[in-house]
C-alpha cells in the first residue's frame, strides 16, 4: 500500500508540472496558435477539466487577479502532501490531514492575497510621496485595486471622518502588517493542535 502511495504522489508531481507548464503556456501564447502541437494538446487535454472546475468559482477572481489557478495547485499539494506521508511513515490521521488543509490554505492562499494587498498598500503609500504626472495614472489603477480595503479600515478605524490619504495608508499597512503576522501565529498554534489530535 505505500508503494501505491509513492507512485500515486510521484503521479502527483508530474500532474502538477503539466498544470505549471498549461498555465505559463496560455500566457505566452503565440500571435498564431500552432494547430496540432501534439505536446501542448495533450497537456491541455489532461490539465483543462481539472482547471475548469476551480476558473467556476467567481469569489476566486479579485478585479484582475484570478486565484483559480492557485487554489487548482494548492489542492493537488494538500492531496499529494497527505499520501506522501502516508508513503514514508505508514500511519495516517485525520488531525494531520486537517493540519496539512490548514497549513496549505494559509500558505498556498491566504498569506499571498494578504501579502499582494500589503505589497500594494506600501507601493500607494510609497505614491503619495511621489507626485508626478506618471504616478497619477499608477494611483488610479492601485485605489480601484485598494478601495474595498480602504473603505473598510476608513469606516472601522476612523468611523468615516475626514482623514488624509497618508494617515489611511499607514494605518491600512500597519494594520495588513499586524493581521498577517497575528493570522500566521494562529495558524502555527491550530497546526501543532491538529497534528497532536489522537484520531
Amino acid at each position: 500500500m505505500r508503494e501505491l502511495a509513492r507512485v500515486v504522489s510521484f503521479l502527483l508531481s508530474i500532474y502538477n508540472i503539466m498544470i505549471l507548464v498549461r498555465i505559463i503556456t496560455s500566457w505566452i501564447q503565440p500571435v498564431r496558435p500552432v494547430k496540432n502541437s501534439s505536446v501542448l494538446d495533450i497537456i491541455a487535454r489532461f490539465t483543462d477539466p481539472f482547471l475548469n472546475i476551480f476558473r467556476r468559482v467567481r469569489f476566486l477572481r479579485f478585479q484582475r487577479f484570478d486565484f483559480s489557478v492557485l487554489l487548482a495547485l494548492m489542492s493537488i499539494s494538500i492531496v499529494q502532501n497527505i499520501i506522501s506521508t502516508y508513503s514514508v511513515t505508514g500511519k495516517m490521521s485525520v488531525g494531520y490531514i486537517l493540519a496539512t488543509i490548514v497549513q496549505s490554505l494559509w500558505w498556498s492562499f491566504f498569506s499571498i492575497f494578504l501579502g499582494i494587498i500589503i505589497i500594494l498598500l506600501i507601493i500607494r503609500l510609497v505614491l503619495t510621496y511621489k507626485r508626478t504626472p506618471n504616478t497619477v495614472q499608477y494611483t488610479m489603477l492601485l485605489n480601484q485595486w485598494l478601495q474595498k480595503v480602504l473603505d473598510l479600515v476608513h469606516t472601522s478605524i476612523f468611523s468615516g471622518k475626514a482623514v488624509s490619504d497618508r494617515t489611511l495608508l499607514y494605518t491600512a499597512t500597519i494594520l495588513g502588517v499586524l493581521l498577517y503576522i497575528a493570522l500566521m501565529n494562529l495558524i502555527q498554534i491550530a497546526v501543532r493542535y491538529l497534528v497532536q489530535l489522537p484520531f
